[in-house]
């Protein structure tokens, strides 16, 4: 199963998305976030990788509606015979990727959409980290109320996305995508 997951860490340092990327996988590999040794091992997760499946997860954050469900629409109403389909498949967003890329800029979305993202790029995009403003703040909030956690990498805890406050304003914030 994969999870959305995010690791917080202070702004001191980190220039860019980059080095945001680099340093909170360092991070997770410095406490043992995957699974290392032993029959049962230790780790959260058998494996992770930045962005992935929740590539543009940040940059969605602001999404008015569900962008999932409103492309579904939009194939299955050129493809009726899609209808039965409860996710795009990967030829329609091939097909379609520019009408795809256009829905998910009218809701709000930034960058490419969620279809048009390598989901298997070990490093993640630069978006898939960013300075935690107080809009971000909130809209994650709203997006994803007591189902998603982080790694505060500061005070070394896991906590709910709904605990990030104005204290974290001015921090970095790393998508990530684990499997357990």
């Amino acid at each position: 199963m994969h999870c959305l997951y995010f690791v917080k860490m202070k702004k001191d340092g980190v220039e860019n998305a980059r080095q945001a990327i680099a340093e909170a996988e360092s991070i997770l590999d410095a406490n043992n976030f995957v699974v290392t040794d032993g029959y049962w091992g230790g780790g959260k997760c058998d494996w992770y990788v930045i962005g992935g499946r929740w590539s543009g997860a940040l940059a969605g954050a602001f999404i008015k509606g569900d962008f999932y469900a409103e492309a579904r629409k939009l194939v299955c109403s050129k493809e009726k015979n899609k209808q039965q389909y409860e996710f795009v498949l990967e030829e329609d967003r091939k097909k379609y990727a520019d009408e795809i890329q256009q829905l998910w800029l009218a809701l709000g979305g930034k960058n490419a959409n969620p279809y048009a993202r390598e989901r298997h790029a070990q490093d993640g995009l630069d978006d898939d980290a960013a300075i935690l403003t107080p809009e971000l703040i909130d809209a994650l909030k709203k997006k994803y109320p007591d189902k998603v956690e982080y790694f505060d990498s500061d005070n070394r805890e896991e906590k709910s996305v709904t605990s990030l406050s104005a204290e974290d304003v001015g921090d970095w914030l790393v998508v990530v995508d684990y499997h357990f």
